[in-house]
């Protein structure tokens, strides 16, 4: 089987992704997420990054809501693109998609998520926390950023805080092991972001604030799924200034790198081995 993953657009894309899928004879795209707009949003968060208002407190909610109606337009045109490929497209929702998860949503942006625009789509399917049979794989997706303790890791936090990160965690963790316990077939592991404390998600962007330069900001349930249940593949993003392949046991972890510059990879994959070629 062969796979084009890619993600991380921000809302554009510079390449001629049809050509890509026909010349390299594509089975499947897989799509870490972040396809939204953000560039505005996290602007306004690094620059207040120390601050404990959120950013959509700091600028009003009328200014926000236009912002995440940018976000989500521009993200809803990059799968659109996608779908008019004509090849099965897995994605997971990433930060810039603004998900969420219960009792973290707002409210007043439940509306603009796109899973309602991906219901319209016939390429498109949504894998957040769901499993799905491919060809001989089972494909598990896991969208969220950060989850319980990870939100924290560098940072002190009051102990009633900390109590319902881990509570949060605990029960993400129990709902993403379901899924791979459940598994019949090899499994393919799509994740938002890359597995913590590796070569693929330490934080060297200049354009980062200062305190968190050169930390490692990737996830610990992505991590601990790759330790316990040895996917042969995991595909993630999100940590743009980190393209690139690593082993963790058995299983072959690809950053697929920033798609907004045109960065991808190409995989092939057998039950024998896996193969990434990354592009950019």
């Amino acid at each position: 089987m062969k796979i084009l993953a890619i993600g991380d657009f921000h809302g554009k894309n510079i390449l001629d992704l049809k050509q890509i899928c026909s010349k390299e004879k594509i089975d499947l795209i897989l799509c870490p997420g972040d396809v939204s707009y953000m560039d505005k949003i996290r602007e306004i968060m690094f620059a207040n990054y120390t601050s404990r208002k959120k950013w959509y407190n700091i600028i009003g909610k009328p200014k926000a809501k236009q912002l995440i109606q940018e976000s989500v337009e521009k993200g809803v045109a990059i799968l659109e693109e996608l779908n008019r490929i004509g090849v099965p497209v897995y994605f997971v929702p990433g930060n810039a998609e603004l998900t969420g998860r219960a009792g973290r949503i707002w409210a007043y942006l439940k509306q603009n998520f796109l899973s309602p625009h991906i219901e319209q789509m016939d390429n498109i399917y949504f894998l957040d926390f769901r499993k799905r049979a491919f060809g001989e794989y089972n494909i598990i997706g896991y969208g969220d950023n950060n989850s319980g303790p990870e939100i924290d890791q560098y940072e002190k936090v009051s102990k009633e805080k900390l109590a319902r990160q881990n509570a949060e965690y605990d029960k993400i963790h129990k709902n993403v092991s379901k899924l791979f316990l459940a598994a019949d077939k090899p499994i393919i592991f799509l994740t938002h972001n890359v597995p913590f404390n590796t070569l693929l998600d330490k934080i060297t962007s200049p354009a980062a604030p200062e305190s968190v330069r050169g930390k490692h900001y990737g996830s610990l349930i992505v991590k601990d799924m790759i330790e316990k249940y040895q996917p042969c593949l995991c595909v993630g993003g999100h940590m743009h200034e980190n393209q690139g392949v690593i082993k963790i046991g058995k299983t072959k972890v690809v950053n697929c790198g920033f798609g907004a510059k045109g960065e991808y990879a190409i995989i092939n994959i057998t039950q024998k081995q896996v193969k990434v070629k990354l592009l950019n």
